[in-house]
């Protein structure tokens, strides 16, 4: 936003600040607010030339207004308030805040794509519990979006470790 100094904005009877934001293309799915901080005692707002809030009185918490998709456009836009200097000669040359450093914020929210779970990555574990019998596991998997798969593990009797020996009943 460009705003003047020198006392000129003070003594105005009103002052226009402009400023400009980029929308992509694609704006499926995307709004845009600006949170405008009191610029004057009045405001008036406007996007691309269409009036969006007339006559907003000065707030100490400023204002955020919901952009009319259809006022939008792909490529530059234009924000330009129209505010009525601040009572009491409180520009920014004479002490007080006037209008520099109150530039609107552009919020421009896109929705997210649509999320969808997947741990699934190509590998798998599986833990196979003994019997302490000796003999063939098969394993068998699949899905109707993979071709299925059969491995065969052969088991044989071995010694059983003394800590497990002793948790036997």
């Amino acid at each position: 936003m460009k705003s003047f100094s020198g006392g000129y904005a003070a003594r105005a009877q009103a002052n226009v600040y402009r400023g400009a934001f980029e929308l992509p293309a694609a704006t499926n799915g995307v709004t845009v607010s600006v949170a405008l901080r009191s610029l004057g005692e009045q405001q008036w707002v406007y996007l691309n030339g269409q009036a969006i809030a007339q006559n907003v009185a000065r707030a100490a918490a400023g204002h955020e207004f919901k952009l009319d998709p259809a006022l939008l456009r792909p490529g530059k836009n234009v924000i330009a308030v129209v505010a009525t200097p601040l009572a009491g000669g409180r520009g920014r040359d004479q002490g007080g805040q006037g209008g520099a450093g109150n530039a609107p914020t552009v919020r421009i929210v896109a929705a997210p794509d649509n999320w969808m779970r997947s741990v699934f990555n190509g590998l798998t574990q599986v833990i196979v519990q003994s019997t302490q019998q000796s003999g063939e596991v098969t394993l068998k998997a699949g899905s109707p979006d993979l071709s299925s798969n059969v491995i065969r593990i052969q088991s044989q009797p071995t010694a059983l470790r003394p800590a497990v020996q002793a948790s036997q009943p």
